[in-house]
């Protein structure tokens, strides 16, 4: 809870692999980019595999996940992303970035 985003990736540089995690307990309270993104803010290339994402809340749209960057690519394959019943939209792409979703990933309110 005193974390804007838990995950950050900010270079486009090289690709990188979360297998297997929980993400959880972002707090996006703040304002601009501290405002979305909770749990995971892209600005690289990221593939999530197997990963549940949870108790993260957010001020503004793309709450639990901000891809943002036109060199960006956020893969999102077999995750289950949990996110409060608050009329947010959960991810959220800007910028020209790549999301791309495999597999059983499931998002619920």
């Amino acid at each position: 809870d005193n974390a804007y985003h838990v995950v950050m990736i900010d270079s486009a540089r090289q690709s990188i692999l979360i297998d297997g995690l929980t993400i959880a307990n972002g707090n996006a309270n703040g304002v601009g980019d501290n405002s979305n993104g909770a749990a995971v803010f892209c600005l690289g290339k990221l593939t999530l595999q197997n990963v549940m994402i949870k108790n993260s809340v957010g001020l503004s749209d793309g709450e639990l996940i901000r891809i943002r960057n036109a060199a960006a690519q956020l893969k999102l394959k077999d995750c289950t992303l949990r996110g409060p019943n608050d009329g947010k939209v959960k991810v959220i792409n800007t910028n020209g970035a790549q999301l791309i979703i495999q597999g059983s990933t499931m998002i619920f309110e």
